[in-house]
């Protein structure tokens, strides 16, 4: 099923999943996950949420991967009021947002042009205890950049280096 979405051959990824389910195949979060990646990148959200709604009715535990997956469909798209409310969504239920999910969340909001909310997952992140990597930064400095904040990204810079 992986192999099939990330060639984009969703019909017959659905196929190989129904064969799955009549067959009595454990179905796990990793699975639909693979499917709802699948589908966001064809831009049929209505298949991804469905696949979502499914899981959560079938009592089949979704995880920070299912989010990821959805938010970066989201950022994808220039969807940023629904990848926020899978953010919030993704905290609501438990789920520690990953490096992955604040640098996707950052990336949205600057292309977004709204750069306040950039700044304020860069601080939610540093609250939580995550630490910036490679990718956290360049989005960052980037944000800091377009703003007009050349200082502010200079300091940024001078920091990463310092923390090696």
């Amino acid at each position: 099923i992986r192999a099939l979405s990330k060639l984009q051959k969703m019909e017959e990824a659905s196929k190989f999943f129904a064969e799955m389910q009549e067959h009595g195949s454990p179905l796990d979060a990793a699975v639909y996950t693979c499917l709802i990646t699948g589908y966001g990148n064809k831009k049929k959200l209505d298949k991804a949420y469905g696949l979502l709604q499914e899981m959560k009715e079938k009592g089949i535990r979704h995880d920070c991967r299912t989010y990821n997956a959805l938010i970066k469909v989201m950022m994808i798209l220039h969807k940023p009021d629904e990848a926020t409310k899978l953010f919030e969504e993704m905290s609501q239920c438990g789920f520690q947002p990953t490096i992955h999910t604040y640098n996707m969340m950052m990336k949205l909001y600057f292309r977004a042009r709204n750069p306040e909310m950039g700044f304020a997952i860069w601080d939610q992140m540093a609250r939580n205890g995550c630490c910036p990597d490679v990718n956290s930064y360049t989005v960052f400095i980037g944000g800091l950049i377009r703003e007009g904040r050349s200082e502010e990204a200079c300091a940024c810079i001078e920091s990463m280096i310092d923390k090696g």
